[in-house]
């Protein structure tokens, strides 16, 4: 395993010793309705050049964490459905706090793009009269250049898809 310091940035070249370790629990994802928990024994190191110390790092937790990363993203699932916050706090043996956190986390990294559509598209669908051929008119324009506007005969889906597809 090579280790990399992030102050110093040596990379095992004799100054990283090992110092230790201490057992942590990270929690996984429930296996048939029932808490899972891994208990791992992280080793310490510890750093000649810059004396500091750093744990072992694996890709199942984020750092200084003990919720699995699959655990976090089952949850960002759950959130996407219409679910109480407490339920899906109860399901995965976590408080509704947690699942609030992992929320937040996701709205950080959403970022709708909005450059494809227009800022403001208008329409009325309304009944026309009797001397048109249809039974409804559908009229849009968009409202930052009304000069593009357009009034359809006929508002069946079919018709429709033709003029947006």
């Amino acid at each position: 395993m090579q280790q990399n310091r992030r102050k110093c940035g040596i990379k095992n070249e004799g100054q990283i010793i090992k110092n230790g370790s201490h057992k942590t629990k990270v929690q996984l994802l429930p296996y048939r309705a029932t808490k899972t928990e891994l208990r791992l024994v992280r080793t310490r190191f510890y750093c000649k050049e810059c004396q500091s110390t750093f744990n072992a790092q694996t890709n199942l937790v984020d750092e200084n964490c003990y919720l699995s990363k699959e655990l976090k993203v089952q949850i960002a699932l759950e959130l996407a459905k219409n679910t109480i916050r407490k339920e899906i706090a109860n399901r995965y043996f976590v408080s509704d706090v947690i699942v609030l956190r992992v929320l937040h986390t996701c709205l950080k990294t959403y970022h709708p793009r909005f450059d494809t559509l227009p800022s403001v598209l208008c329409f009325d669908e309304y009944k026309s009269m009797k001397s048109c051929s249809g039974k409804n008119e559908f009229c849009f324009y968009e409202w930052a250049d009304p000069a593009i506007n357009r009034c359809i005969g006929e508002s069946s889906p079919y018709f429709l898809k033709t003029i947006f597809p």
